[in-house]
This record gives structure tokens, sequence and C-alpha cells, in this order.
């Protein structure tokens, strides 16, 4: 990595689910909603999905699920997960909000950018969690565009950091040219992230910095 002067403005853009909102509640309880047959506890759902391992496997190898069943979990899954009564679950992790009133106090410029489907229930979130005036954009893929896509026409500088918890947001930041921070309060273990390389990988947003 490239050496950054201390203080400067620094555009940074975060993923939300894992890595600003603790939502592992909500995808836990609408796991076992579509699956009944399901006894596993939240540990044993999140140590499977830490791991990289995906409901199809999941569906096949614990509840034999066909082909058809495993499109129609689908189906529920995307149609549900962003409702307001399973949205609900959501939380802002701890120290998240101290953590970005102090980046924007320091100057920085901040972003979300996620791969929700709607934008609307996200713009709801972060008005509920008092985030609105933390943020210069919102950006919402709606299952239409890349997160590169509507990354870039907002970087005009090389000063950038992209944060997430997935190998996919590693991977954008990558495409960009942009440092990459990869937290562990969400989807993926360490041993997972690291094989996307990121710059940096911390335990949760608290340990975020600009400078490395």
């Amino acid at each position: 990595m490239g050496t950054y002067e201390k203080n400067c403005i620094v555009k940074i853009f975060f993923d939300l689910d894992g890595t600003l909102i603790d939502s592992k509640t909500r995808l836990y309880k609408l796991f076992q909603y579509l699956v009944p047959l399901s006894n596993f506890s939240y540990h044993d759902y999140w140590k499977l999905k830490k791991g990289g391992i995906g409901h199809q496997k999941i569906l096949i190898d614990y509840f034999q699920f066909t082909t058809e069943q495993i499109h129609l979990f689908n189906e529920k899954w995307m149609d549900l997960i962003e409702k307001k009564h399973w949205l609900d679950f959501d939380k802002p992790f701890d120290g998240v909000t101290e953590k970005l009133s102090n980046l924007q106090q320091n100057g920085h410029q901040l972003y979300i950018v996620t791969a929700r489907q709607k934008k609307e229930p996200v713009l709801n979130q972060v008005n509920t969690f008092k985030w609105n005036h933390f943020f210069e954009e919102v950006l919402v893929t709606e299952q239409k565009k890349e997160k590169v896509e509507l990354i870039r026409p907002f970087i005009d500088t090389t000063n950038c950091i992209v944060v997430g918890d997935t190998g996919k947001d590693i991977e954008t930041g990558k495409k960009l040219n942009a440092r990459t921070v990869a937290v562990l309060s969400g989807f993926l273990n360490e041993k997972t992230l690291k094989k996307y390389n990121p710059d940096v990988i911390i335990d949760n947003l608290t340990s975020f910095n600009t400078e490395f």
C-alpha cells in the first residue's frame, strides 16, 4: 500500500449489513421461518455461513431439499428479507454511531453502498438510527447494478476506502483501486476473508481508522 498523509480527507464507502448494522438475527430468524424442520441454533447457522457455506449447500446437505424446493426457498427469501417485520430485527453495532460521528467531524466524506433490493427501506433504517446527516449519499444497487458502478462516479481522488464484510466488497474496492478494509462483524470469518486479500482486517468498525 502507498503512504497516506495523516488527517487528509478520505472518501469512505461503507457496506451496510454486517458492517454498520447487525442483521444476523434477521437472517437467522428468516431461515428458521422458511425451514420449519431446522433445529439450528443461532450459533450453528452462523458457524456455517461465516465459513462461506451458502444456503443451497446447507439446504441440500442438512435438509435434503430438491432443486424445486431450493428455488421456492430463494424466491420466498428475496420476497421477505427486506420487509419491515424482518428489518425490525436489525440494530447498529455498538460504537458505530460514535465512529461515524468522529469520522465526519474529522472532515471525511462518508457513503453507504449496499446490495439491497430497494432504497426506501434503507433510507428508513438510516433515518431510524439517526444517521441521515453522516452520509453524502446512500447508494443501493437494487439488484440492477454492481457496487462498482454506483461508487465510481463519486471517486475523484485516489484516497478512497471501501469497507465491508464480504469478499464481494473487497473485490469492489480493488476494481476501483481503493484501499480495502474487511470487518469480522458480518457474514464471513477471517480465514474466508483472507482469501480476498484485503489491505486490513479488523474485528469491527470501532477499530477502523483511515491511516494504514
